[in-house]
């Protein structure tokens, strides 16, 4: 019997499975993407054709800031039914002989090839049976009841459960599309994977940043032969970034057309001082950082690196985010800088790796040094700048 408990479209968290130990090989488990990545998501999707019955007959093409892209394994991003998942996922997919899916690299926001967690978008052509004995919550636009054996696979509501599938209608592959759900103007589906392929995504992946869920398989279900999954389109060769010096170079060179306004170098006692307030080693590159330039203005305000000292503010800047836990920051971070409005602060760690912070606790990429992260920001900053007014997205990342 159902206990009106509804699938979740999206999850706002990942909680796995209480006992994973229980699953076995023959078991059934649902995927469930988390919440994201909202402000790595700057470009609008391309609009997707739609059938009869509004249900999208293909996925759209997203454009993604990498740079802004949390370590989630496997995430829908906006209000269409695409997923999108990490590279590390893909690799275990490989590694785990998963039949029936296919991944496509998401393209970045920018012609600019930059560093930060690859996203793909995730499909497959394996698909469940129709929904046995399973309980619809209806969708109220149309309140009209479906039983789920004998229905095709566009059903007016949403799973209450547990959820329970007829193998007979089953693929054999073992990732697999349930049916469509909800409708009519905002059809999803569920991924599903067998328990053997979870089992080895563990084995691959020490913590699924995702929800999971169980589902039962009832009937025969008889495996067919298919082939495993693949990457598919083209795969981008990793960045190749300059050193930090050439990269302020370029950035000084460019500071009338695109309105940089740089601070004095700090001094080693300045930065030393500060560090020491925080209780913190300043990492070497952001110390060449700011001997050179301590604090800037770049893109008129777009990208603010903050500074040390009686004119700084990086130590007032890090004391004040203890009233701000949304930002979570690990032991030994410090923010160095910020976008409009701070929606990302960014951070760097011991080992000069910088991250942003975004709001609601949500730790994004590039997970990348201090030179590759900033390469890549005034690259993209850059490209914005030249064709702010002709993308709709410039408006957000200039200005906030």
């Amino acid at each position: 019997m159902a206990n009106e408990m509804p699938w979740k479209q999206v999850a706002r968290d990942w909680s796995p499975l209480e006992r994973r130990e229980d699953v076995r090989s023959e078991d059934w488990v649902r995927l469930v993407p988390v919440v994201g990545p909202e402000l790595a998501e700057l470009g609008p999707a391309k609009p997707v054709p739609l059938d009869a019955d509004g249900v999208p007959l293909h996925a759209r093409e997203r454009l993604i800031d990498r740079k802004l892209t949390p370590l989630h394994d496997l995430m829908q991003p906006g209000a269409g039914p695409d997923l999108v998942c990490s590279e590390r996922l893909v690799r275990a997919l490989e590694a785990s002989g998963a039949t029936g899916w296919t991944a496509t690299l998401v393209p970045h926001v920018t012609p600019n090839r930059v560093a930060g967690h690859r996203l793909y978008r995730l499909d497959t052509e394996g698909h469940t049976g129709p929904l046995v004995d399973t309980q619809l919550r209806l969708n109220k636009l149309n309140p009209q009841t479906f039983h789920p054996r004998g229905t095709d696979e566009r059903l007016n509501g949403i799973p209450l459960t547990p959820v329970r599938f007829d193998a007979r209608g089953w693929s054999g592959h073992s990732v697999c599309w349930s049916p469509w759900f909800n409708g009519p103007r905002s059809w999803w589906r569920a991924l599903l994977v067998r328990g053997d392929v979870f089992l080895a995504l563990q084995k691959h992946l020490e913590t699924l940043v995702l929800r999971i869920e169980r589902v039962s398989w009832e009937g025969e279900a008889h495996a067919r032969p298919v082939q495993p999954g693949h990457r598919q389109g083209p795969q981008e060769p990793p960045p190749e970034a300059p050193g930090l010096e050439e990269v302020l170079e370029r950035v000084e060179g460019e500071a009338e057309r695109y309105q940089h306004t740089f601070s004095a170098g700090a001094s080693d006692a300045e930065i030393a001082q500060d560090f020491g307030r925080l209780g913190l080693t300043p990492p070497e590159p952001l110390r060449r950082l700011l001997a050179r330039h301590n604090g800037a203005r770049l893109f008129q305000g777009a990208l603010v690196l903050h500074g040390v000292g009686a004119q700084g503010s990086l130590v007032s800047r890090n004391e004040e985010l203890v009233q701000y836990p949304w930002y979570r920051r690990e032991l030994g971070w410090v923010v160095f800088g910020e976008v409009p409005g701070g929606q990302v602060l960014w951070a760097v760690d011991a080992q000069g790796r910088v991250r942003g912070l975004g709001r609601d606790e949500i730790v994004y990429g590039p997970d990348a040094p201090v030179h590759q992260w900033f390469s890549d920001q005034v690259a993209d900053l850059r490209y914005a700048w030249d064709h702010d007014g002709q993308l709709p997205w410039t408006e957000r990342v200039l200005r906030g």
